[in-house]
């Protein structure tokens, strides 16, 4: 860590050599942490929400996880979400940083996996594997898919169907605007309409309560019996 990275950071507590607890300076975090390129993107609804919750509690609970990765600088791997909500509050609480100094990709994946077990691991490190134009076409047609189809989106790791979650669609979109690179994020969502209307006479052995929801709000691009990308492939060759 070099000495511009350390003078927005006040130490608290100094865990081993490269780790500390720190508070930190916010309007110059605001600038300078990004998000790690292997973590989901963020739910900008539920940023908004939790700016409102904690405004409420008068306090932010948990540690943000930043480390200082050569070549990339800083970066959040762990309470994006909670570092974002901060960051739109009009006079944010005190926040508690773990700031690790210089570990390897290798190393942040294997700490990433022990605090986030149930996530779908190997399906976020693939998307790292996209190109930087596919993922932030991907993440905007998530952004779009968020609003559209909210009633299925949902933070837990493993959805139950008929629900689905950002990090299983950012892997979608990003492979498949990897495999098309032509393609646009207005051209993609025209595509799901498409693809939901194909999906929708596919979908077979649905659960009462499954089948009863995707009717209500007319979705069908999270049931299991049909693959979405297969479906998107399909359509986009035609």
């Amino acid at each position: 860590m070099n000495n511009d990275d350390f003078s927005i950071f006040t130490p608290v507590l100094k865990l081993n050599a490269r780790e500390r607890y720190c508070t930190g300076n916010m309007s110059l975090l605001r600038l300078m942490v990004k998000r790690w390129d292997y973590c989901p993107p963020e739910d900008a609804t539920r940023i908004a929400e939790l700016a409102v919750r904690f405004a409420e509690l008068g306090a932010i609970p948990g540690v943000i996880s930043i480390a200082v990765v050569e070549g990339e600088g800083l970066v959040c791997w762990d309470g994006n979400h909670r570092f974002r909500a901060a960051l739109q509050m009009e006079s944010p609480p005190q926040l508690l940083f773990h700031v690790w100094e210089n570990p390897t990709v290798e190393e942040l994946q294997e700490r990433y996996q022990a605090v986030n077990s149930g996530v779908n691991h190997a399906s976020l490190f693939s998307i790292r594997n996209c190109s930087p134009e596919a993922l932030a076409k991907a993440e905007q047609a998530v952004e779009v898919m968020a609003i559209k189809y909210r009633p299925f989106f949902t933070p837990r790791a493993n959805p139950r169907e008929p629900h689905t979650n950002r990090e299983a669609m950012t892997e979608v979109a990003a492979t498949f605007f990897t495999r098309h690179p032509g393609v646009s994020v207005k051209a993609y969502s025209d595509l799901l309409e498409k693809a939901n209307a194909v999906m929708a006479e596919q979908a077979k052995d649905l659960r009462d309560k499954v089948a009863a929801k995707c009717k209500q709000d007319n979705c069908y691009l999270f049931v299991k019996s049909v693959s979405l990308p297969a479906t998107l492939e399909a359509l986009v060759s035609k």
